[in-house]
C-alpha cells in the first residue's frame, strides 16, 4: 500500500511508522492489534498530556484529534484490504501532511 508520510511540530517525533506485516488482518485479532498500535503511535507523535496545564492538554488534543483525521483513510484502506500484508507494510503517523 502507499504511505503518506507526514511533519510534525519540532518537540514531537517526526512521524511513526506502524508495521503491520505480521497480522492477519482478516481476523478480529489481527484488526485489533493494528488499531492499538496506530493508537499508541498517535499518542507517541504528539506527546503526552501535562494535567497540570490546562492549555498544553488542549494542543495535544487537538494534535491527536488531527492526526487521527489524516491517520485513519491509511487504516481503512488497509482494513478494507483485509488481506495479510508483506512484511514491511507499514502506516505512517504524523499531524500534519509532508510534501511530496
Amino acid at each position: 500500500g502507499s504511505l503518506v508520510t507526514f511533519a510534525t511540530p519540532a518537540a514531537a517525533e517526526p512521524v511513526r511508522y506502524v508495521s503491520y506485516g505480521d497480522l492477519d488482518l482478516s481476523s478480529p485479532p489481527g484488526r485489533t492489534a493494528l488499531r492499538q498500535r496506530v493508537s499508541y503511535a498517535v499518542e507517541q507523535v504528539c506527546g503526552d498530556i501535562d494535567h497540570r496545564n490546562i492549555s498544553s492538554g488542549e494542543a495535544v488534543r487537538v494534535c491527536r484529534t488531527d492526526t487521527w483525521s489524516r491517520t485513519l483513510p491509511q487504516l481503512n484502506a488497509v482494513l478494507g484490504a483485509s488481506v495479510r500484508i508483506l512484511a514491511d507494510a507499514r502506516i505512517s503517523v504524523g499531524t500534519a501532511p509532508a510534501h511530496r
